[in-house]
């Protein structure tokens, strides 16, 4: 299934792909009036796809909402000004690369109950919290790249590992950057075994850098200032 090359306006959601295989989305507007349409892109048991240069207009409850899917890519796509700009859960291996989620009442990113889900050069300012994947030990997380500045919390994780049949699959938070967040920088709860390297907290009015309970943690090459 291919839909690209056009816009589409107004419905409850606009573009609603649901158990489909090798799904492509691309150059497209979503626009919704918060009225009676409330999602742009709503995907649902998407097992491999695209969705690159999706764009919404308007404020939307959910920007991009993605469920039980796998080995889906979102690129280069944004939702700003709504509730939340990308909410995923109960997904697989999927990946966001060079979206942008700014100035959203609720989160620019979020995500939960989901394995091996990769976050790669996204711009998440303004929002409550910038990126929050709440993995439950349902798996790790990658994010390398990113940006979460003057959100109320910049970057959160929440018990992001895994396991599998060759032992831990331990995150990865690797040059992301989080700035002038109203409270801390980078949170992370619980994350056994993740890896922090070359990011950069400065200017936070919390912590730029909080880890709870680590257990087994690298933590190289940081920088964290007022």
């Amino acid at each position: 299934v291919t839909v690209e090359n056009g816009t589409i306006e107004n419905w409850a959601v606009d573009l609603f792909p649901e158990e489909v295989s090798n799904f492509t989305a691309s150059k497209l507007t979503l626009t919704v009036d918060g009225i009676e349409s409330y999602e742009g892109f709503e995907g649902t048991a998407i097992d491999k796809g695209s969705v690159s240069a999706v764009n919404l207009s308007g404020s939307a409850s959910i920007g991009f909402y993605i469920n039980d899917s796998a080995n889906l890519k979102v690129s280069a796509s944004s939702a700003d000004g709504g509730e939340y700009g990308f909410y995923g859960q109960y997904n697989d291996k999927d990946s966001y690369v060079n979206d942008t989620a700014n100035t959203n009442a609720a989160d620019g990113f979020y995500e939960d109950d989901s394995n091996a889900i990769t976050f790669s050069q996204n711009q998440a300012n303004d929002n409550p919290t910038g990126i929050y994947d709440y993995c439950d030990y349902d798996g790790a997380v990658t994010l390398e790249h990113n940006t979460a500045d003057d959100n109320d919390y910049g970057i959160d994780l929440y018990e992001c590992s895994g396991e599998s049949k060759k032992g831990y699959i331990d995150s990865l938070i690797k040059s992301n950057v989080a700035e002038d967040n109203f409270d801390n920088g980078f949170t992370d709860y619980y994350s056994f075994g993740a890896s922090y390297i070359s990011n950069v907290a400065e200017y936070n009015d919390g912590y730029g850098m909080i880890l709870e309970y680590p257990a087994d943690y690298t933590v190289t090459s940081n920088v964290t200032s007022d």
